[in-house]
């Protein structure tokens, strides 16, 4: 899976100081699911990553409380 922000962060054209990071994705959402798993492996060690895999799929009953607890991770303060 290959993907622009992807191969950049990889070649090291772009950074992710300082930026907060809240990732969810469902094990039955094949691409997405791949697609993180990846971006975690690159931002491994980033101070503000968090990343949540959850049993389902792309549909409303999965990604509602993911949303809820991401943005409240989002909203603190601090590094994570």
């Amino acid at each position: 899976m290959t993907g622009q922000l992807l191969t950049q962060l990889e070649t090291g054209a772009l950074t992710a100081r300082g930026l907060r990071i809240y990732l969810e994705a469902g094990r039955h959402e094949p691409i997405i699911a791949t697609a993180n798993a990846r971006l975690c492996r690159i931002l491994a060690g980033h101070p503000a990553l968090k990343f949540s895999e959850v049993e389902g799929g792309h549909d409303a009953l999965c990604w509602r409380g993911g949303i809820i607890a991401g943005l409240a991770w989002l909203w603190q303060s601090g590094p994570g």
